[in-house]
């Protein structure tokens, strides 16, 4: 990993997130749905800058980042 933590959100990035977005509108509810909405979720914030759960130190999945 490099020694800076902050990592650069590209148009390319955000693009991603837009096809994301779209693909999750065709997912059938359920718990796939839920999970996939949840990690959207958590990206879009961390884009946004916000600080992430426990500092962005690895967590136990599934409850504690994605929510």
């Amino acid at each position: 990993m490099a020694k800076s933590r902050i990592a650069r959100v590209t148009p390319n990035m955000l693009k991603c997130i837009e096809e994301l977005r779209a693909a999750l509108k065709n997912l059938p509810a359920g718990e796939s749905r839920t999970t996939a909405k949840g990690a959207l979720d958590y990206l879009e914030r961390t884009f946004a800058g916000k600080p992430q759960p426990n500092r962005g130190l690895a967590c136990e999945y599934p409850r504690i980042v994605i929510r």
